[in-house]
């Protein structure tokens, strides 16, 4: 959906703020230095069951930061739609109401460089899982209980593919949301933000598969 853009105010909503402004806060980058560190017996399969627990771990960040993006979207949403209503009454009432508008803006843009750390973050993990599948030689043995490491790295691929598409599906949104004109437009955004199309349950039925595996 295209949004109008000769009615946008001048002010600064949505954009980017630090996380140290806010008690939203990102977790540190994990060492990357995971294959220098001495091995003992047994050191493939703990190393494998730290990289995938770490994998699990973000994915629970993203979750948690796109569960805040949903009250901050229909935040959003409220205020425009009063806004809207306003409007309707009275021609000279402003659609982008800055003071209210702000916060929840500057707040959702965090929520983006949470997801943007959780996406660095995975990456980092899978190609430590292709360097481990390359030490392995290709071997198809099996790790913990069903999955050889092609598994493993084949689902790690298939999470990352599916965070890269989704932040993109979101960063429309967040630049968006606040500069929609219309009820419906705003719905969809919000709706957008709330279902995701590429992070669906086929995704998270795969991580569960892959817990299962670990535990």
């Amino acid at each position: 959906m295209n949004t109008p853009t000769n009615r946008r105010p001048t002010g600064k909503i949505g954009s980017p703020v630090t996380p140290s402004n806010t008690s939203l806060t990102q977790s540190p980058l994990t060492s990357s230095r995971f294959y220098s560190s001495p091995t003992t017996s047994g050191s493939n399969s703990d190393r494998l069951d730290f990289i995938l627990k770490q994998i699990i771990t973000w994915h629970e960040k993203w979750q948690a930061a796109h569960r805040r993006g949903i009250s901050l979207c229909s935040s959003i949403e409220v205020i425009k739609r009063r806004a809207i209503d306003l409007k309707e009454k009275d021609k000279n009432t402003d659609l982008y109401p800055i003071e209210e508008l702000q916060g929840h803006c500057n707040n959702l843009s965090i929520i983006m460089t949470i997801l943007e750390d959780v996406i660095s973050n995975t990456k980092v993990y899978v190609k430590q899982l292709e360097t481990f599948n390359a030490l392995e030689e290709g071997k198809s043995n099996v790790i913990f209980k069903t999955w050889d490491i092609g598994k493993f790295v084949e689902v790690a691929h298939v999470l990352l593919n599916a965070y890269e598409k989704e932040f993109q599906i979101k960063t429309i949104v967040k630049e968006n949301i606040a500069h929609g004109t219309t009820k419906s437009e705003l719905a969809w955004h919000s709706s957008v933000w709330q279902y995701p199309v590429y992070l669906n349950s086929d995704v998270e039925l795969l991580l569960k598969f892959l817990k299962v595996e670990i535990t």
